[in-house]
């Protein structure tokens, strides 16, 4: 399994790329950083998204829900704030 981090990928698209596709055993291909140029079609409702090059706009947003998600942080044991201390989860 290869763990991987948003954050990492919006900050390093270049490396994250290449780490991710090297963990698959797969030849490397300069259109991994130009994805949103693909003329496949794109079946879900995130269509929209993936024609559009990778945005950080939403770093952080998780801050926004405040205390709601406490249960689940809760039930995560730990996860959570391990994964937001970059450490592994």
């Amino acid at each position: 399994m290869l763990e991987g981090r948003y954050e990492r990928l919006v900050e390093d698209l270049g490396g994250e790329a290449r780490r991710i596709i090297e963990f698959c055993g797969l030849d490397w291909d300069d259109r991994c950083l130009r994805f949103w140029e693909t003329g496949r079609t794109v079946p879900t409702l995130s269509a929209d998204q993936v024609r559009q090059p990778l945005y950080d706009r939403a770093v952080g947003r998780h801050a926004l829900w405040g205390g709601l998600p406490g249960p689940l942080r809760t039930g995560l044991a730990g996860a959570v704030e391990r994964y937001e201390a970059g450490d592994a989860v």
